[in-house]
């Protein structure tokens, strides 16, 4: 991972980056947190990224995955991934 410490919320690429941002204490020294939300945040990027690797697994061994009530085949499951990361899906018939 690269150098966070001289970097803003804006520079950050990844939510594993945001995750990590966030309990270095830099959102809150930057100002754009405020310290009673960190362990909060914290805790849902951590999900974001647990969510994010049971979905890579489902990838490399595909399996179907089923989220709530949606089933999620191991073709979709790219974009599930794409989507906790925050970019836009690039499997589905309606991406770009």
């Amino acid at each position: 991972m690269r150098d966070l410490s001289n970097l803003l919320w804006c520079d950050l690429e990844t939510n594993r980056e945001r995750l990590e941002f966030i309990r270095s204490g830099r959102a809150v020294d930057t100002g754009i947190l405020a310290q009673a939300m960190v362990e909060d945040l914290v805790e849902v990027y951590r999900r974001i990224d647990a969510a994010i690797n049971i979905a890579e697994r489902a990838v490399r061994f595909g399996v179907t995955l089923e989220i709530g009530v949606v089933c999620v085949f191991a073709t979709d499951v790219a974009d599930v991934v794409e989507i906790l990361r925050g970019n836009s899906p690039t499997n589905s018939e309606g991406s770009p």
